[in-house]
């Protein structure tokens, strides 16, 4: 139930600040507030399984540790990509309404 719960708030606490820091039509300083979030938030969880495999390869093993580093790059990758994607489609769509 709680897992639900802290699920659902942290989709809508990304993806808020993903709509926020994206469209063009929020004032500036807010877009820097939700980027921000975003950045934090993001930032702390890949920064979180990085100490994680650190220390279970010190654990000695290198396997386990591989795997959640690799699990970790995936995730930001998958991140960053999402994230130009989105600012990209964005920047299409506000050119297409200043040709109009």
């Amino acid at each position: 139930m709680i897992d639900f719960i802290i699920e659902i708030l942290l989709e809508l606490i990304f993806e808020g600040s993903v709509e926020l820091g994206t469209n063009r039509k929020i004032p500036m300083p807010l877009r820097i507030v939700a980027l921000t979030i975003l950045i934090a938030g993001s930032g702390g969880l890949f920064l979180l399984l990085l100490w994680m495999a650190v220390n279970i390869m010190k654990a000695r093993s290198i396997v386990l540790g591989g795997m959640i580093l690799l699990l970790d790059l995936i995730l930001l990758a998958s991140m960053l990509h999402g994230f130009r994607k989105r600012l990209r489609v964005n920047t299409r769509q506000i050119t297409k309404e200043n040709d109009e």
